[in-house]
């Protein structure tokens, strides 16, 4: 095993990672003396990671993430796209498995922003939060789960929108709190919503910070604006800088009034404030009742797949 962890290594790949979270807890490493029981180690991770299994199988061939043949990343500025190919690959296999799970749910079409807004207002929400967007992501047939466990090196990025044989998939690869996870689905909506998506492709976005210049961002970004906001290019502002408490103070008032989750509030203010107020936001947003997000999603997941359609 010793010269597979090695060559998995070079992709950033520790030897931690694949015995904690990729080969089965009884395995031995003396198991792969036997050839039988080392070419099932490596179909194992073949298909946790996403890895072509040929190559893993020839000790000379390089290793090959298996990434859909339309991907574009949509990164920071200089960011090498072969440091985000093992996350690609990681999220693609997660993906590929949530689709063969959702045959109990029909996919209907995800609707203009404003539309879906107003669906989830209808209900008798106060507003666009994460669990009321979760609820309408699964009710149309449109996955959202997150992955939190990477590989300790290499590039990971922040969401991942997918579609496989014509369903949408989105992907968290985060652990931020709820107020940067509900627009971050909203902006993975907004893909698969205004068609940015190709039949066996993805978009993946390394991050967010309101710098985008892609066409396909801004466009994504405005829709996420109107979903959670009802307005494209929302900015809300004060007269004088507040400190984190009274900002989540003054961010629970105008939720009610706006009917805006008052997280997206104080990240909306920040954001318009400039990135060195990225500090205050996640201080004042600690002063918020926000549930678990990663929690949230997990539940749902447990309850919306139909498991007996996933591999062992």
């Amino acid at each position: 095993m010793k010269p597979l962890y090695v060559r998995l290594g070079a992709l950033g790949i520790a030897e931690t990672y694949v015995r904690d979270l990729v080969l089965p807890q009884w395995w031995e490493d003396e198991a792969a003396e036997n050839p039988v029981t080392y070419s099932q180690a490596l179909m194992i991770v073949a298909r946790h990671l996403g890895l072509d299994f040929r190559a893993l199988r020839d000790p000379d061939a390089p290793l090959v993430p298996v990434i859909p043949a339309s991907c574009r990343y949509k990164k920071a500025a200089g960011a090498p796209i072969a440091s985000l190919e093992v996350a690609t690959a990681i999220s693609w296999r997660v993906a590929s498995l949530l689709s063969s799970a959702m045959s109990q749910h029909p996919l209907e079409p995800v609707g203009q922003a404003l539309d879906v807004r107003s669906s989830i207002l209808a209900s008798g929400a106060p507003w666009v939060g994460l669990e009321q967007l979760l609820d309408y992501c699964w009710s149309v047939g449109v996955p959202v789960v997150p992955i939190t466990k990477w590989p300790a090196k290499g590039g990971r990025p922040s969401a991942l929108a997918a579609r496989l044989s014509g369903r949408p998939v989105i992907i968290i690869c985060n652990k931020k709190s709820s107020a940067w996870l509900l627009f971050e689905i909203a902006h993975e909506l907004g893909h698969i919503a205004l068609g940015h998506l190709q039949d066996g492709g993805a978009v993946l976005d390394e991050k967010f910070d309101g710098q985008e210049s892609d066409a396909e961002e801004t466009a994504a970004n405005e829709y996420a604006e109107t979903l959670l906001t009802g307005r494209p290019h929302p900015c809300y502002a004060s007269a004088r800088w507040m400190k984190a408490g009274r900002l989540a103070q003054e961010a629970a008032v105008i939720g009610r009034r706006d009917r805006v989750d008052p997280g997206h509030v104080i990240l909306n203010y920040c954001s318009s404030s400039g990135p060195d107020f990225y500090r205050l936001a996640n201080a004042a947003l600690k002063k918020l009742a926000q549930v678990p997000p990663t929690s949230l999603m997990r539940e749902r997941m447990m309850q919306e797949l139909d498991w007996d359609e996933i591999p062992e």
